[in-house]
Formats: structure tokens, sequence, C-alpha cells
């Protein structure tokens, strides 16, 4: 009887720090988005701020570690910098534009209807319809950040390059999106 009773303490210390293990690993990619949007925190006379710069840097980096195995077409490639030579705004236009007719034909081999397409554009909604993952909803905010920038302030100034970079960003995480999404499909 005595075993009994140190395994039934053993278990009872045991079972809580477990439990949250176990839920850490399983929401993780909600955790960890989660954590990026944290911008600071406060505890008594202790206060650590974060800049929104490190969140963003996160989030390029990710892209960049997601998509070493991505390759792009050389015809698209010079495209892009033909553009990019005519407008780094135009670039920047075409490249969301392509992103959102990506999300339009993922949408539409999930069964929902065009009207209801641009309740699906923020990244919350693309996550939970496990069209994007919660771990690249700020990748896809700066993307959409940036977007925004560029078209609705003029004083903005966008050089050539980062108009690149953007647009080949967009193309790479094009890929990663349709790639997951396809592999939900066959998993399904």
């Amino acid at each position: 009887m005595e075993i009994f009773k140190e395994i039934s303490n053993l278990i009872s210390i045991i079972i809580w720090p477990l439990i949250v293990l176990i839920l850490g690993f399983a929401f993780r990619d909600i955790i960890k988005s989660l954590l990026l949007r944290i911008k600071g925190a406060k505890y008594k006379d202790i206060t650590f701020e974060f800049q929104d710069s490190l969140q963003e840097n996160e989030a390029l980096f990710k892209v960049k570690e997601k998509t070493e195995d991505i390759n792009l077409n050389p015809i698209e490639i010079n495209k892009i910098k033909e553009l990019a030579e005519l407008s780094s705004r135009a670039l920047i236009s075409e490249s969301w534009s392509e992103l959102e007719n990506e999300i339009l034909k993922i949408l539409k081999n999930k069964d929902i209807q065009k009207k209801d397409f641009y309740k699906y554009l923020d990244a919350y909604s693309l996550a939970n319809s496990y069209i994007i993952k919660y771990s690249d909803i700020p990748i896809y905010n700066n993307f959409r950040k940036m977007r925004n920038d560029v078209i609705h302030n003029y004083d903005s100034n966008v050089t050539k390059d980062q108009a690149i970079e953007y647009s080949l960003s967009i193309k790479k995480f094009i890929e990663i999106m349709k790639k997951e999404n396809n592999e939900i499909e066959e998993n399904a």
C-alpha cells in the first residue's frame, strides 16, 4: 500500500508540469505568434520594452530561413527587375496582388465564395482557415504593412532594391503557402 501512495504522490507532483509541456508543444505556433506581438512587460519596478524592429527582423529572417530551397525562374526575376526599374511602387502593388490571387485560389479550393474573400485577408482569419500558419502571421502582416505604406503614403520612399526584395520574398512566401496547403490537402 505504501508503494501505491508513493506513486500517487509522485504522479500528483509531475502531472501539472507535464500537462503544461504537452499544451505548450501542441500550441507552439500560437504561443510563438503571441510572444512576437508582445511589446514589453512590467513587474513592480522592472520594465522590459522590445523594439518593433526586433519583431520585424524575426519575421523577415523566418522568410529567408524557410525559403532557402525554393528556386525562382530567371525569367520571373528579370520581369521583377524590369518592373522595379519602372516603378518600385508598382512592383510592390503587383506582388501584393499576386499574393491575394494565390490566397483566392486556395480559398476557392476550400469552397469559400469569392464574395467572402475579403473577410479572409487579415492574417488571423487566414491562420484560422489553415491557409497560413500562426507563426507566419508576423510575416504576412509585415508584407501587408509595407504594401499599405507604399500605396497609401506618398512620402514613403522605397528603393528599387527594397521593392525587388519584397517581391522575391512574396514569391517565396507564396510557394511556401502553396506547398503547405498541398500537404494539408494530401493529409486530409
